[in-house]
């Protein structure tokens, strides 16, 4: 009797434990990744840009490693003064050409498009998240890849030129940007993208480096950050997608906000 009550327990412990082990293997985590591509150059050679966009349901993280089964080289890219890559609460930033991306090397020659090489991004909170970026070519060099909407500017030559000012301001657990333009309309387009009109477009805001969003309005907002010293920036794009360049110089603005 003793044994059989022995057992018994026995099989209960097993089955509770076999239970939580699966609970912890399916917990959903915050952050989300979608899209993810390898963009090779033409030829194949040299790195790829990785590209991906990210989604964050939870609270303020930030991305502290990337890395691949596939590379022992893979380098995050386009970070302001090396700070470090946060994702705002409830937000939907993105790896692009024109902001912070990764570069990986030494992937296997002769890459076929469609395949795809295993990921791994490394949060403060959200912690291990892996993923598998597909395998494509760009039409031009890899640090040139604008599929992602940037990274090629329009010079004006045109007078008068565009001109942009920042402002952020807490309010809650958001902060609020707020941008004032001079010989500037915002458009947004039915499509992803329309025809060139000189002093026409739309904004595109950085945190740290990182992409968060484009703005086709004055204001825009940032949700809850961790603790420390970050960027904001923004730049003024032509419909097309391309910044506007004035003097050699991106026309946009940037500000440094404290989060205590």
């Amino acid at each position: 009797m003793q044994q059989r009550r022995t057992l018994v327990v026995l099989f209960v412990l097993i089955a509770a434990g076999g239970l939580l082990f699966w609970n912890l293997q399916h917990v959903t985590s915050p952050i989300r990744i979608s899209n993810p591509r390898a963009v090779l150059s033409v030829d194949g050679e040299g790195p790829a840009a990785i590209y991906l966009t990210l989604e964050n349901t939870g609270g303020p993280d930030v991305l502290k490693t990337m890395s691949s089964m596939a590379s022992e080289h893979v380098m995050i890219m386009g970070i302001d003064e090396d700070r470090p890559i946060v994702i705002p609460a409830g937000s939907k930033p993105g790896f692009s050409s024109d902001g912070a991306h990764a570069m990986i090397n030494g992937l296997e020659p002769g890459l076929v498009d469609g395949t795809f090489v295993p990921l791994v991004l490394e949060f403060e909170r959200a912690g291990r998240v892996s993923v598998k970026a597909r395998v494509s070519r760009g039409t031009q060099a890899v640090g040139m890849d604008h599929s992602q909407h940037g990274g090629v500017g329009h010079t004006v030559e045109e007078e008068p030129v565009p001109s942009v000012a920042l402002d952020v301001q807490a309010a809650r657990d958001v902060y609020v940007v707020t941008i004032e333009t001079q010989n500037f309309e915002f458009f947004q387009p039915e499509a992803d993208s329309a025809e060139h009109m000189p002093g026409q477009g739309h904004a595109h805001l950085y945190l740290n480096g990182l992409k968060l969003q484009r703005m086709f309005d004055h204001s825009a907002t940032i949700g809850a950050l961790p603790p420390g010293r970050h960027t904001v920036r923004v730049t003024l794009n032509t419909n097309d997608h391309k910044t506007y360049i004035v003097d050699g110089q991106p026309v946009g603005a940037a500000t440094e906000i404290n989060v205590e």
